[in-house]
């Protein structure tokens, strides 16, 4: 089996809507640290977007289990 993680963070964008950007592949030696640096930075630099990210509202790291399945006869 192999399990894939990935980081989902929310924030609250310039209108009042909630916006999610997602990362794939994240490591397993992330740390609550790095996602608050991650975010802040995002915030900080956030009129690269379309929407601006203007409030981290939250994050989670989603962990997905792959199981392969046999289907040869």
């Amino acid at each position: 089996m192999a399990v894939t993680r990935k980081l989902v963070c929310k924030f609250v964008d310039s209108d009042g809507e909630t916006m999610t950007l997602s990362y794939n592949y994240v490591s397993s030696e992330l740390t609550a640290n790095d996602v608050k640096a991650l975010m802040t930075g995002i915030v900080a630099n956030g009129s690269i977007f379309a929407k601006t990210p203007v409030t981290a509202k939250s994050a989670e790291v989603v962990n997905t289990t792959t199981e392969e399945i046999d289907i040869s006869d």
